[in-house]
């Protein structure tokens, strides 16, 4: 390939790739579609995260209002998760 052309494909490949969106720029939602993608098997998320939605997996500690604010590992039952009656427990310390 000669360097005008090479130059030519690289500049068609910096403006295709411009032209993407940034995982900053994605909402919530697109967010947790690239997330399930990579992680296949689930993830837990921080409970305030804005991308945990009923039946994700969180974690979290030092939250008054939930486990007394010790240290907890759950399944979201109801948003916004505040309170114990918004997580199923699986860990509680």
């Amino acid at each position: 390939m000669s360097t005008i052309a090479n130059s030519l494909e690289i500049e068609a490949i910096k403006t295709a790739i411009s032209r993407t969106i940034t995982f900053a720029q994605m909402s919530n939602a697109q967010k947790k579609g690239v997330i399930n993608q990579l992680f296949p098997d689930g993830v837990a998320f921080w409970y305030a995260d804005p991308k945990a939605a009923v039946g994700d997996t969180v974690y979290g500690w030092d939250v008054s209002t939930i486990n007394g604010g010790g240290f907890f590992f759950g399944e979201v039952a109801s948003i916004p998760v505040n309170s114990d009656s918004a997580i199923n427990f699986k860990i509680q310390n």
